[in-house]
């Protein structure tokens, strides 16, 4: 009897633990459809916004397609202009830089002339005023004498 009683009781125990089963299954089914349907009412708008957010994102990719390629045309040409401008500049700074090195040597030219010109005619000159001072005494001490003669002559 106890064998029975022990078989029987295990077979309610079975029984028993496979309704558990079945129930905790259904449940465990229950609760995953509703997780389901729970993370597919969040996931929809979410892959709405992601879909508008990735269309967006190509309409923007499309515009800076457009757009960049004559804004990069501009650049290009823009960069070229002042390389262009650079060497220009450069080859006018050289240019200036003869011209002036040209004139600072003319200058010294100029300076060393006046120089020599100073160290020849100063002397020259000084003498010709000398002379020409002498030659005037000269004169005058003559013509006041003869002045002074004809007065006395005349008196």
């Amino acid at each position: 009897m106890l064998n029975s009683y022990v078989i029987f009781n295990l077979s309610s125990t079975t029984s028993i633990l496979q309704e558990i089963i079945v129930e905790l299954v259904d449940y465990l089914i229950i609760i995953t459809a509703v997780c389901l349907i729970a993370l597919t009412c969040v996931l929809i708008p979410a892959l709405i916004q992601i879909k508008r957010t990735v269309k967006q994102a190509e309409i923007f990719t499309d515009q800076l397609n457009t757009n960049l390629q004559p804004a990069l045309d501009n650049i290009n040409e823009t960069s070229s202009e002042l390389q262009n401008l650079s060497i220009s500049i450069s080859d006018k700074i050289d240019k200036t830089g003869t011209i002036l090195d040209t004139t600072q040597d003319v200058s010294r030219s100029l300076l060393n002339t006046v120089d020599l010109l100073q160290e020849t005619v100063t002397p020259i000159i000084s003498q010709v005023g000398g002379i020409s001072a002498g030659i005037k005494a000269f004169s005058s001490f003559f013509i006041h004498t003869e002045k002074k003669e004809r007065r006395y002559f005349d008196e």
